[in-house]
């Protein structure tokens, strides 16, 4: 009987390629909150890149001399700030494409965002970082725990952002269990975003500004890990 259920709740899932138009049709909608979570901050990143290039200070010229170079200075301060706005932002950003899917606009404002998920950011920040760690050293232990282990926790800061409740624990458990009957689905789904970077890398890998358009395409796939999550958890 568990065996019957489970393949009739696989049924519901949509195919990882089916899911890019879905992706794409959530981008073009939601474009003033994702230039604010995404395009906006990436532009800080890479202006403050821009300076530290520039600089060319190295770690002995910046501990002896007491001159620092203006564009490292302006440098240093873009990158800090995208840092703490992509702290900030990382738990808002996940509520949002959660919202999203759902197709809600009222609580996919960036304000709603806000003051729904602030108070889960550290929680999404453990999930995420902790999520990281198993992964990789079940990939250098015997790679096939990494890989189960990625099926199983990879969605854990969705469910710790959209169940505000939920103990870190209880959101690495709830991912665990719900992800199980999706596990091909979500391989599929993270090949497809995996694809996507290193088609983006191939097209614009040679131009200066290529970063640019690696990361509009990437808006491509953002949407499809709160899809796949949203399929799930139904």
């Amino acid at each position: 009987m568990v065996e019957r259920k489970d393949f009739k709740h696989t049924n519901k899932f949509t195919s990882s390629w089916d899911l890019i138009a879905s992706s794409i049709s959530l981008t073009i909608k939601n474009y003033e909150q994702i230039a604010f979570f995404f395009f906006i901050p990436f532009l800080i990143f890479l202006l403050g890149s821009f300076y530290l290039s520039k600089a060319h200070i190295s770690l002995q010229q910046l501990l002896h001399n007491s001159r620092i170079n203006t564009d490292f200075i302006i440098g240093f301060i873009l990158v800090s700030l995208w840092v703490i706005i992509s702290f900030i932002n990382y738990a808002p950003s996940l509520y949002f494409r959660i919202s999203a899917v759902k197709k809600n606009t009222n609580e996919s404002s960036v304000i709603n965002c806000y003051k729904s998920a602030i108070r889960s950011t550290y929680k999404a920040w453990v999930c995420q970082l902790t999520m990281i760690i198993l992964v990789l050293l079940g990939l250098l232990l015997l790679i096939v725990p990494g890989v189960i282990l990625f099926r199983k926790y990879v969605l854990t800061p969705y469910y710790a952002v959209a169940n505000p409740d939920l103990s870190i624990k209880e959101a690495f458990l709830r991912s665990s269990n719900d992800s199980r009957p999706a596990a091909s689905y979500i391989y599929s789904t993270y090949l497809i975003i995996w694809l996507m970077s290193v088609i983006g890398l191939i097209i614009f890998g040679s131009f200066k500004l290529g970063s640019i358009g690696m990361e509009l395409l990437g808006y491509i796939v953002l949407f499809m890990p709160a899809l796949r999550y949203s399929e799930i958890i139904k």
